[in-house]
């Protein structure tokens, strides 16, 4: 999934300033930006319902991979606005199909119980690779003047991403055993005792901020009646 957010924040965001330097209108950037979610819709229906009949980590292979061949065909082949646009509506396949294939793996392993905390988990690696994809490719551009080396970056993760996902096993994960059984009053305990916590911090806090107000007002008069004390013996 990190992949996934890599390729994604690197192509929203700087796709248009690469069409600027290779001599594209800011029209096609928008253009290809719009075929991109125009095709999105298309790409995430599709996966989730060959997720329902096919193995989701074989399409996720075959997704990354193939994510992997447009990139690479977009730098080699000469980049004019027909190959961008092209780019745009294949790139909308593949945008965010890999959503209902992720979280489907992640329900089929570990169930729906907890499913919410667990994507959110898995999400932060998406997140990870976003800022990673985003920030990485305009440090790339400021320091070498093109994006290409970023763009052979994202071609590579998309082979990984293809190549890692062969070894995911979908089945379920065998529930863990307590050994110790917890008892039913930790958890409110343990909620009690941290809102105790926060609000004798809080209080403190606000103690010794009020305390320090009083200390400096009294320290402000004191200095000015030692200022008007000794203001004469200087005249």
């Amino acid at each position: 999934f990190f992949v996934c957010g890599f390729h994604v924040t690197f192509i929203g965001v700087h796709l248009p300033k690469h069409l600027e330097d290779v001599g594209q209108s800011t029209g096609i950037a928008a253009a290809a930006l719009s075929f991109i979610g125009l095709f999105n819709i298309a790409g995430s229906l599709a996966a989730g319902s060959l997720g329902q009949r096919y193995s989701k980590a074989f399409l996720l292979s075959l997704l990354y991979g193939v994510r992997g061949l447009v990139i690479l065909g977009f730098i080699l082949l000469p980049q004019n606005p027909s190959m961008t646009i092209l780019f745009g509506c294949l790139m909308g396949l593949l945008w965010l199909s890999t959503i209902p294939l992720t979280s489907g793996i992640v329900m089929s392993q570990f169930g729906t119980k907890h499913s919410g905390t667990l994507f959110g988990i898995v999400f932060l690696s998406h997140q990870i690779g976003a800022f990673i994809g985003s920030w990485g490719a305009g440090i790339v551009r400021d320091s070498t003047g093109s994006y290409m080396g970023w763009w052979w970056t994202a071609v590579a993760l998309g082979a990984f991403g293809a190549l890692i996902h062969l070894f995911i096993d979908e089945g379920p994960v065998a529930p863990a055993v307590d050994k110790v059984p917890r008892s039913p009053i930790v958890a409110p305990v343990g909620v009690a005792v941290l809102m105790w916590v926060a609000l004798s911090v809080s209080t403190t806090v606000s103690l010794l901020q009020t305390e320090n107000r009083q200390f400096s007002g009294a320290f402000y008069c004191w200095i000015n009646v030692q200022e008007e004390k000794f203001s004469p013996l200087q005249l």
